[in-house]
């Protein structure tokens, strides 16, 4: 098996980094700031979407490949905007081939995490991308086969 690649028409998401931030970042139903890690996560589409069509999903894993959580979507910041400080969360709209950045927060629960599988793209189109590195086929999640070529 391997990964199914994107063309220039489907859709790419992948950690860009783990980054400090002191940004405020909704994590359970909470504002938190004393949550400083995160990861900074990379979205982009062959052509103009709105993200209501697509799926954002994140699976955390530990050193023995055990899934630690998984969540829809990535959590909302509180920070500096073109229109001043707000809201920041997924777009509503992405752009045709530009990179939109989103953040997933690195909770207490996440303490044993040793890799990060993101799902996205539009159902019949999902992708998938591995932080910081492995190989897909050894993990398990809903969308595995989906985005596993045989």
């Amino acid at each position: 098996m391997h990964l199914a690649l994107a063309s220039a028409g489907d859709f790419s998401a992948r950690v860009v980094c783990k980054e400090l931030s002191k940004d405020l970042i909704y994590v359970d139903r909470t504002w938190r700031k004393d949550l400083p890690l995160r990861l900074k996560v990379g979205i982009r589409a062959g052509e103009e979407t709105p993200c209501r069509e697509v799926v954002f999903k994140a699976y955390f894993f530990d050193a023995s490949e055990n899934l630690i959580d998984s969540q829809a979507g990535p959590n909302l910041t509180w920070t500096q905007t073109n229109k001043g400080i707000g809201e920041v969360g997924m777009p509503e709209l992405i752009a045709s081939n530009k990179t939109s950045y989103v953040y997933l927060a690195l909770p207490e629960k996440l303490k044993s995490l040793r890799t990060t599988i993101i799902v996205f793209g539009k159902q019949g189109q999902l992708v998938a991308s591995i932080y910081p590195c492995g190989k897909l086929d050894k993990f398990n999640f809903p969308e595995k086969a989906e985005v596993l070529v045989k």
